[in-house]
């Protein structure tokens, strides 16, 4: 098991804006699809689309979740870059320090 963890942080940042810029684009195309199926449900009545309807809304629900998840997550990213970088600055400020 490893003692320790490497990390760049210049490569977490990355990473986390390619997971916002995905999740942004997720979203956006979500909102196309709720419009579509707004203008599907005027389309049709019955059972059917009342059970169609009900379980897309409910996968809307989880995707919702879902996004709040990765939002979390992008906020834990940037968290974890600044706390890495204040310990590297805080390391280098101590090695400067160090006069022999």
């Amino acid at each position: 098991m490893a003692d320790r963890i490497e990390i760049e942080t210049n490569l977490l940042t990355q990473d986390k804006e390619t997971i916002q810029n995905q999740v942004q684009v997720l979203k956006s195309r979500m909102a196309g699809l709720k419009d579509q199926m707004e203008r599907l449900s005027g389309m049709w009545e019955g059972p059917a689309k009342e059970t169609f309807m009900i379980q897309f809304w409910s996968d809307c629900d989880f995707i919702q979740d879902f996004f709040s998840e990765m939002d979390a997550y992008v906020d834990a990213m940037e968290y974890a870059r600044q706390e890495y970088e204040k310990c590297e600055n805080n390391v280098s400020q101590i090695v400067a320090s160090i006069r022999i």
